[in-house]
Parts: C-alpha cells; sequence; structure tokens
C-alpha cells in the first residue's frame, strides 16, 4: 500500500479487513500533506538539484504517516510493516511501538545506508528514489539503529545469484542503486509465495546488505 491514496478514512474502512486475515500490511509511508506544502514552497527553486529534490519530501512526510499507522495500529490490531524507511526521526517511535507490544516491523534499503545526499550530483536522476536519500549524518543514525548479529535474508534461506547474473547487473546498471534493483527483482523472483509471506519477519543486519534488497529491524 503506498500512503498518498490512503488518507484516514480510507485506512479506516480497509484495517477491518487485514486484521482478520492476520496477514501483515506492508506499507509505503509517506503522506501527501507535507509533500504538498513543501513541493509548493519550492515552486522557484532549481529542480535541477539533488537538494531541491530532498527538501520536496521532507522527514515530516515519513514521520507523520508513521505516527498515524501506530495509531491506527493500536486501535484495530493489525500486523503493520514499514517499507523502505528512510527517515532517522521515526526509529524512537517504531522503538517505542515495538516496547508496548505492538505488532510492528520496519526495514530500510542498501542506499539509504551507504549513500548521502551531499554527494549525489546535481541532475543524477538515477539516485533519485522516494523516500529520498538524505544527508550523512542521517544515514549515520540510521545505520546506528540497526541492530548486529542477525544478518538472516527474508525468509528461511538467503537469496543467491549466479556470477553469470551479477555480471550481467553490473553492466546493465553501472551505478550501485541501479545494480541494487536488479539484485531485489532477481532475488524477488527466487522466493516462493509462502515465503513472501512472511516477509513482515525479515532481519537483517546492514552487513547482509551484498544478498538481499532490504534490511529490516525492529
Amino acid at each position: 500500500m503506498v500512503l498518498p491514496w490512503s488518507l484516514k478514512n480510507s485506512c479506516e474502512e480497509l484495517l477491518p479487513h487485514v486484521s482478520r486475515t492476520g496477514l501483515p500490511l506492508l506499507v509505503h509511508a509517506e503522506l501527501p500533506g507535507p509533500i504538498n506544502r513543501a513541493t509548493d514552497a519550492l515552486a522557484d527553486a532549481d529542480w535541477n538539484c539533488y537538494s531541491t529534490y530532498v527538501q520536496s519530501r521532507p522527514d515530516e512526510a515519513e514521520v507523520a504517516a508513521i505516527r498515524m499507522l501506530l495509531s491506527l495500529c493500536r486501535e484495530y490490531n493489525f500486523r503493520l510493516h514499514i517499507v523502505h524507511l528512510s527517515t532517522c526521526h521515526a526509529l524512537e517511535e517504531l522503538r517505542a511501538a515495538r516496547s508496548e507490544g505492538l505488532s510492528v516491523s520496519v526495514e530500510t534499503c542498501p542506499h539509504y545506508l551507504h549513500l548521502a545526499a551531499e554527494t549525489i550530483a546535481n541532475g543524477a536522476t538515477p539516485s533519485k528514489c522516494a523516500p529520498p536519500i538524505r544527508s550523512r549524518e542521517n544515514c549515520e543514525k540510521i545505520v546506528a539503529g540497526t541492530p548486529r548479529g542477525d544478518d538472516r535474508p527474508c525468509g528461511d534461506r538467503p537469496f543467491t545469484m549466479s556470477s553469470r547474473d551479477e555480471a550481467a547487473a553490473r553492466r546493465q546498471f553501472p551505478n550501485r542503486v541501479g545494480w541494487y534493483c536488479k539484485l531485489v527483482s532477481r532475488a524477488a523472483a527466487d522466493v516462493d509465495r509462502s515465503q513472501q509471506a512472511r516477509i513482515s519477519h525479515c532481519s537483517i543486519s546492514h552487513a547482509g546488505c551484498s544478498s538481499a534488497g532490504s534490511t529490516g529491524w525492529l
């Protein structure tokens, strides 16, 4: 589920049904309000600059979405999984929700752990993603928030890729982000349906990024 369509009323119609299934709800957590306000304020900015794109998708969009989802999780008692978290500002609330006993898990991705906005050149569209790659400081805080000692990829077995496929991926996607995306798409094709249903149980340390496309904790 991608949150721009899902204002709170839409969620409230859906969540009782989700709760009854017992399946996890995987959510791209960004609310449109903060993004729309930021974009309007940047009308005269240089959109060739990566910094402009980062400002157009502020941390607030993720934090507000996650806060809303945690509130709904308390009310409807469903399993919640936040995909590709990019902001460190949501970590404390997510930890608190877990301590409270909510069924909440969260993942991030290699590009949020290894790339930083300060190093992305203007006009470098291959590095454009949503949520955006944020500052070096933010990156370091997300890395620090990833527990060590557990590097199990999603499901019960590690993703694998032949050396030939890996070489092809590197040729087709020479930048790091594209290579990760290629790895993920190939890996996903190798996971059967039962393993995909267990995605909310993923727990991967940042040291395991070469074998899977997302890094989960909490």
